[in-house]
Formats: C-alpha cells, sequence, structure tokens
C-alpha cells in the first residue's frame, strides 16, 4: 500500500493542477507583455484451427510433456534418429558401425536378433532436433486419431513389437551381442523412466485432455499460442468553466510462467489526445510522454468454462504543455503523471501494491487458431470529485489470443 500512496500523492491533482495552469497563464497575459532446430513445417494460417479454451490447451501441453522422459530416452530417441547405422559417422555412434543401405533390414538381424523385424524408422519420424510441441504435432501427423495414438504405445497396432523391446532396455541384442558390447565390460540394460503400461496411460491422459479425441488442426493441443493484453482509457475533468483531458493506451505482450496460465509483462504507454482549456486567444500544445503498464499478474483458469484475474501496475508519465498566445513568449509548463490520475480515479480497485480487476466477459470463442482473436473483455468506469471538479474515467482492457503460428 505504501508504494501505492506514493503514486497517488504526486497524481491526484493532475486535473487541478492543469487548471490552474490555464489560469495562471490568463493572468500573465493580462499583466504584462511577454521535447534451430529442425521442425515440422508449419500449415497454412488457414489450416490452423483449435476449439479448445485456453485452460484445456494448456491441460493438453502438460499431458503431452509427461510422456517425454520416454521419448527423449536413449532407448526411443537412438531409434528414432539418434543413432543413423546408415550415415558415416555411424562408426563411433552404432555399435555394429556403418550398414549398408541398399541391403534390407535383415542385416540388423545379425545383431539385434531378440526382435524379428526390428529395423529404423524413416527421417520424417525421427525425434532428434525437434521440439517437444514438434513431436506432439508428429503423433498427430502419423497417427491419425486419438484412438489410433494410445493403440500405437499401448501395442504398436499389434506389429513388431518395438515399444515393449525399448522398455527392455537391452536395444534388442540378443545374448551373444549383449557379450561383446562395451568393450568387454558387463552388460547393463538401460530402459526408459516407468513402464509401457505408465505410457499407456499418460497417452490416454493426453488424448482426454484433448477432449476425448484430437480436437482441430495439429496444433491444437501441442502449441501455445501468444496472447497479448491492450488497455485503453481515457479522462476528463472540469472545474470553473474549464476542461482538461487525457488519453493513454497500451498493448502488452503477455508471457507464461511454467504453469502456462499465469502471464506477466510490461509495455509502453501510447499517449493520445490531451486537452486543456486554453485563455482566450491562445493555443496549447500537448506533449505527453514516458510511462509504462506493468501486468504483474494475469491468471487464467484451466477449466472449460474460464475465469481470468489481473493485476496491473501503471508507471509515472510526463511531458509538457506550451501555451502559444499573441505577443507573448510561449510558456511551457510540465504535465503531471497521467498514470497519477489514473491511480487516484481507482483506488477502490488496489489490493495490495497493485490493482486488480477480475468478474472479465469471457467471449464464447470456438477457434483459437490463426487470427487475432478476442477473448475476453472488461470495461471499468469511475467517477470522483475532488476540490469542486468531477473527474470521469473508461478503461476497456481486452485479451486477445494471437493464434498458433510459431
Amino acid at each position: 500500500m505504501p508504494r501505492v500512496r506514493r503514486i497517488v500523492a504526486s497524481g491526484r491533482s493532475l486535473v487541478v493542477v492543469m487548471l490552474i495552469a490555464v489560469i495562471a497563464v490568463g493572468v500573465a497575459l493580462a499583466g504584462e507583455p511577454t521535447v534451430p532446430a529442425r521442425r515440422i513445417p508449419p500449415a497454412r494460417a488457414d489450416e490452423i484451427s483449435c476449439p479448445l479454451s485456453l485452460g484445456q490447451q494448456e491441460h493438453s501441453i502438460r499431458a503431452f510433456a509427461k510422456m517425454m522422459p520416454v521419448f527423449r530416452h536413449p532407448r526411443c530417441s537412438n531409434c528414432h534418429g539418434g543413432v543413423n547405422p546408415f550415415e558415416a559417422d555411424a562408426t563411433s555412434r552404432h555399435g555394429g558401425g556403418q550398414m549398408d543401405p541398399d541391403v534390407n533390414a535383415e542385416q540388423c538381424q545379425a545383431c539385434h536378433d531378440q526382435l524379428a523385424g526390428w529395423d529404423t524408422p524413416g527421417t520424417p519420424m525421427f525425434f532428434v532436433g525437434r521440439r517437444d510441441e514438434d513431436l506432439c504435432i508428429q503423433m498427430k501427423t502419423f497417427e491419425e486419431t486419438g484412438a489410433s495414438f494410445i493403440e500405437h504405445i499401448r501395442n504398436d497396432h499389434g506389429g513388431i513389437q518395438f515399444i515393449a523391446a525399448g522398455f527392455k532396455g537391452e536395444r534388442g541384442l540378443g545374448t551373444e551381442s549383449q557379450d561383446s558390447t562395451d568393450a568387454g565390460a558387463p552388460f547393463a540394460a538401460d530402459p526408459p523412466p516407468g513402464t509401457q503400461e505408465e505410457l499407456t496411460q499418460k497417452a490416454r491422459a493426453w488424448v482426454a485432455a484433448m477432449g476425448g479425441e484430437y480436437a482441430g488442426s495439429k496444433e491444437c493441443g501441442c502449441r501455445r499460442g501468444k496472447i497479448e493484453l491492450t488497455m485503453t482509457s481515457s479522462w476528463k475533468g472540469t472545474a470553473m468553466g474549464n476542461s482538461a483531458s487525457a488519453q493513454a493506451s497500451a498493448t502488452v505482450p503477455l508471457l507464461p510462467d511454467s504453469t502456462g496460465l499465469t502471464f506477466t509483462g510490461t509495455a509502453p504507454l501510447v499517449h493520445g489526445q490531451y486537452g486543456v482549456t486554453a485563455p482566450s486567444g491562445c493555443t496549447v500544445d500537448m506533449r505527453p510522454a514516458g510511462g509504462q503498464l506493468r501486468v504483474t499478474e494475469a491468471q487464467f483458469s484451466d477449466q472449460k468454462v474460464m475465469t481470468i484475474s489481473l493485476d496491473v501496475r501503471p508507471t509515472d508519465s510526463g511531458g509538457t504543455m506550451t501555451f502559444h498566445c499573441p505577443r507573448m513568449p510561449n510558456m511551457s509548463l510540465p504535465i503531471m503523471p497521467w498514470a497519477g490520475q489514473w491511480s487516484y480515479l481507482h483506488q477502490p480497485d488496489v489490493v495490495g501494491d497493485h490493482f486488480h480487476f477480475d468478474t472479465f466477459d469471457v467471449l464464447p470463442v470456438t477457434d483459437f487458431g490463426s487470427s487475432r482473436t478476442l477473448i475476453a473483455r472488461k470495461e471499468v468506469k469511475r467517477t470522483t470529485t475532488q476540490q469542486g471538479m468531477t473527474v470521469n474515467s473508461t478503461t476497456t482492457f481486452e485479451f486477445w489470443g494471437l493464434g498458433l503460428r510459431p
């Protein structure tokens, strides 16, 4: 609260100071003449769609991430591009040396005889060099339904049991091949964490987080969308037949924390039209400058019916107003901080050392896909009277989804 009080103290008389300045100029007039990684190719913008709420999207992303310790383990990643037995460097990375790409996969059985049909997947199914979201998209590409993906993890579709072999941790090597590995050291199995059944449960949880089946385009449930907050605000005060007004706005790119549902960000204030009544025959040049809007926390619920809370702090802005009058030297005065007047008007919204807003109007968004989409909106009106002057303000906050493009 002390920090808020300092802001309020610096700005509560902003309109009064502006109006007094006008009166002072008038008195002066009467008395004297006088400034990476390999990635899945992105879909076209018109192909991206996602009907999941922000909370559902985040649940999906986190559910998929729980499978990544297995997918990144050498028993999976080595086969999916980590060790390519057909490349020149295979002599140092593949125990059997470089293999002849023109010979069929039966050559692999010479060592990997624990599993009939041992083979390596093609380049499009490599894991190495791809981010988590790219692997998620890859899974949705090669397994066209959620049920198909679960069955692949559970039972390799009833085909060659590569995943089961991976969980044994023995690289499919028979006893003789195991004895000849690791420069004579005892062979040690190195399975990925957990079991195949546990991985299957995680696969089911991922699909369930998307509503029980894949949703939208391949990016949906895999890639976090970008979000921004826009604020537009204006106030006007009148007293003694004079008036003063100000407008400011900000567009704040929001960055998520580790939960993916709490965001922060800072952006400069963009000053709009400022006005003050000038003495008869004079004009006034308003040059506002500086200030920021800081989002200390924007919290989204993880439910299908989303709720939002927002905490912000504007910082002081300044600038000058210069009066131009006939046969008089120009007179420049400082503009008092816009943020100070805003803070004074919004005292009912103070919680701790920030300003808190909730009960946003959440729009029934059906697609968080490729275009800029309004997610939620809140308009706040405040009126106060100080020293015989009435000040009215309107501030509008809007959250925008910027789509699932990379």
